[in-house]
């Protein structure tokens, strides 16, 4: 929401762009392991992850999600259409990732659509590395998917800060 405001500073994109990723990570990493790790054992859930390969998924993820809404963000000249585009894809997410409705009877279009998004590969990974156990190299699928939207997603929000900077620069022309 706050990536126009944030553009408009006047950084280099490719700094920008890294260090509110890095930001981002600083700020969630805690309030992940509250729900990961604290919470959990406070209620009395099984737990059998291991926390570094844990954190390796969640980072991860953390920086995928953020580099995703930076390059959104950046397309949008009031923040809070962002929110509301992003909202209104939530529910259709939450399907994909098969909490809902099972896997095997959502269509392969919708499925490849749902890896879109960093959350579908971050829930199927961190449910069978903290509940069921697995290593992250029994979840190498999910997380080489994350690294690869992380990567891709920040391409395109360092692509979309300097489009943003070169509208700006035009616009004072």
């Amino acid at each position: 929401m706050l990536t126009g405001t944030a553009l408009a500073s006047g950084r280099g994109a490719l700094a920008g762009v890294f260090g509110r990723g890095i930001a981002h990570l600083t700020i969630y990493l805690p309030a992940l392991a509250l729900y990961l790790i604290v919470l959990p054992r406070v209620y009395g859930f099984s737990t059998l992850g291991q926390l570094p390969q844990i954190f390796a998924l969640a980072t991860v993820f953390l920086l995928a999600t953020s580099f995703m809404g930076q390059a959104i963000g950046a397309w949008f000249t009031r923040p809070e259409n962002a929110t509301i585009l992003l909202l209104a894809t939530s529910l259709p997410q939450f399907f994909t990732a098969g909490f809902a409705w099972p896997r095997e009877a959502i269509p392969a279009a919708a499925t490849a659509l749902g890896r879109l998004f960093p959350a579908d590969s971050a829930i199927d990974g961190l449910v069978r590395i903290n509940q069921l156990g697995a290593s992250i190299w029994e979840v190498s699928h999910d997380w080489l998917g994350l690294w690869c939207l992380a990567l891709g997603y920040f391409a395109l929000a360092v692509i979309s800060a300097l489009v943003f900077k070169r509208g700006q620069q035009h616009a004072q022309r």
